[in-house]
């Protein structure tokens, strides 16, 4: 997703028009085709959890770097508990626009240690990019034709990196 400046926005907000199209959306999903579409139905009890609602309870975004092995699984393993009330929207964002995204501490305190280690792992060399940057635009280009190809496409792509440890090899 990308203003008119060309570089990814500062943030996001899922009301956004900037956001990629959902990668799962409870309202066009053929298998939530039954559900009723009333709130009502969540006052009443349902075995298991929530009752099942044809509406959007949840807008889910998740930014990651295709090339992390661990945030590409956990994107398949959103991906894998679909359906649910929500839509999803996954953002594949490459870590040369990682490096450029800041975390705000006026706004949101002081960075998880998490984060931070994260960031220092994710600061290599250029061509460590290419894979990032490859399957980005190979999924944002499915995503546009048919989101469920998408959804496959990222499915495999973490199944093939379970092999992996870490980051996925350079691409050069």
């Amino acid at each position: 997703a990308t203003h008119s400046g060309g570089r990814a926005p500062d943030r996001l907000d899922w009301r956004s028009q900037l956001l990629p199209p959902p990668v799962f959306d409870v309202m066009k999903d053929k298998q939530t085709q039954r559900w009723g579409a009333s709130l009502r139905s969540l006052l009443y009890g349902f075995p298991g959890g929530l009752a099942p609602v044809r509406l959007p309870l949840y807008s889910i975004i998740y930014v990651f770097d295709p090339a992390e092995v661990e945030d590409l699984t956990f994107a398949a393993q959103l991906i894998a508990q679909m359906p649910l009330p929500a839509k999803l929207h996954l953002l594949l964002l490459p870590p040369a626009s990682a490096a450029e995204a800041q975390w705000d501490e006026e706004a949101l305190g002081s960075a998880p240690a998490w984060l931070q280690s994260k960031d220092d792992a994710r600061r290599g060399s250029e061509g460590e990019a290419l894979a990032s940057i490859a399957m980005a635009a190979a999924f944002d280009d499915l995503l546009h034709k048919k989101p469920k190809r998408a959804q496959r496409f990222l499915t495999a792509m973490a199944e093939a990196a379970l092999s992996f440890t870490g980051r996925l090899p350079s691409s050069q």
